[in-house]
Order: structure tokens, then C-alpha cells, then sequence
């Protein structure tokens, strides 16, 4: 089974080109997914619920190249990914 990025689908539908859960060195990469089966792929047939929402909470995140920055001493260096999907009713209408 191939898994698709909720990630690579957002990109594409927002045309933004960054989304990173993880800053170290000056280098910002995304190390933390939710992928979907191709049931949840616009476009790919027999789809059973639509991607509503993206969101990518890293505000949080520093690359600890300012030692006195607030959030150095955070618990988690990774941002966290959320999705909202919209289900198909029975009708084949989103709820």
C-alpha cells in the first residue's frame, strides 16, 4: 500500500513551499508526518474523506543559536502536525 504525505498534499493545495517540525542549526526540516492511504487522496477515486486542515504547531521551535532565547529550555524540540478530514456521508456528500 502506498501512503501519501498529509505534508506534500498541503503544499501542493496552499502552494506554500516550508513546513518544518524540527530547527537546529539553522537548518529547518520536517521529521514528523501523518501519511493517508489513497482513500483520503483528492482526485485518486473512492475517496472517503477530504483533508479540511493543516496546521504544523512549531512556534515553539529554535535552533538554540541564541542562548538567551525563551524557548531554549522547552521539553520538545518537535513541532506537532494536525489534520482535519472531512468524512464522506452515505450520500457521498462531506460532512
Amino acid at each position: 500500500m502506498r501512503l501519501h504525505s498529509v505534508k506534500k498534499l498541503f503544499v501542493k493545495k496552499s502552494l506554500r513551499d516550508m513546513v518544518y517540525t524540527s530547527a537546529f542549526g539553522d537548518v529547518y526540516e520536517s521529521i514528523d508526518q501523518i501519511c493517508l492511504s489513497r482513500h483520503f487522496v483528492p482526485d485518486a477515486g473512492g475517496t472517503l474523506a477530504e483533508m479540511e486542515y493543516f496546521s504544523v504547531l512549531n512556534d515553539h521551535l529554535t535552533d538554540g543559536s541564541h542562548e538567551d532565547a525563551p524557548y531554549n529550555k522547552l521539553a520538545s524540540d518537535h513541532g506537532q502536525i494536525m489534520v482535519h478530514l472531512a468524512f464522506a456521508d452515505r450520500s457521498g456528500g462531506h460532512r
